[in-house]
């Protein structure tokens, strides 16, 4: 089993909607990464749920190109 860090009370999760919508993306763009297992998820019943370390991981995942 994977260790759950307990989440600050500050710390903010997206969901799919709040996601798409930061990231000027469709929901289905983002239904896609989490079947394909490319974005990491909570799952608290039937809600999904995203924290910023899921976030950035998936995003440097999709960089091309050099970096600097």
């Amino acid at each position: 089993m994977i260790p759950v860090r307990v989440l600050e009370t500050s710390q903010r999760l997206d969901t799919y909607e709040t996601l798409a919508e930061r990231l000027g993306v469709s929901r289905a763009t983002l239904e896609r990464a989490v079947s394909s297992g490319q974005l990491a998820h909570i799952r608290i019943g039937r809600c999904v749920r995203f924290d910023g370390s899921q976030i950035e991981a998936y995003l440097r995942s999709c960089r091309h190109g050099a970096s600097g």
